[in-house]
């Protein structure tokens, strides 16, 4: 197994961690947002050890800082209750891990596809069940993480 079907293979296992306990439980699992950044961390200073760009994800560390600043832009919602602590945390994380570029599709890709369980909700009159009010954005995320590095691995992008 080479070093990108590595990185490939622990992102769809962390992702599918995160994703399904905030699909069940809507929580998000600062643990699993933890191993994301250090895993993440050891792969690009491994790379930068090689003086070369990382093949997946974010490039260096470079990248992967402006993703995470990128995503704590999410913050500001946070404070005015429009989105979860962490779905914010979740969104720094995906943009540590897959640099600028991969955290704007993996937020279009993921909004657009929490748009759809939405309206999926509202059709069925789901949104009108009692104590399930919040949509699991993370999980929405995860998915549409998923569909980009697809897209950009098979040169779709």
């Amino acid at each position: 197994m080479n070093g990108a079907s590595l990185w490939y293979l622990l992102f769809l296992c962390l992702g599918l961690a995160l994703g399904w306990r905030d699909w069940r439980e809507r929580k998000v699992s600062n643990k699993v947002l933890l191993a994301a950044l250090l895993a993440q961390s050891a792969w690009l200073a491994t790379w930068a050890m090689r003086q070369a760009a990382a093949p997946t994800g974010a490039a260096d560390f470079a990248q992967a800082g402006l993703g995470f600043a990128l995503g704590m832009l999410a913050y500001p919602l946070w404070r005015m209750g429009k989105m979860g602590a962490g779905d914010v945390k979740a969104l720094a994380v995906l943009g540590f891990l897959l640099g600028p570029l991969g955290l704007a599709a993996t937020w279009l890709l993921g909004t657009l596809l929490a748009l759809a369980h939405a309206l999926s909700a509202v059709l069925r009159g789901a949104h009108r069940a009692p104590g399930r009010r919040v949509h699991p954005y993370v999980a929405h995320l995860v998915c549409g993480a998923l569909l980009w590095l697809w897209f950009s691995a098979t040169g779709r992008a």
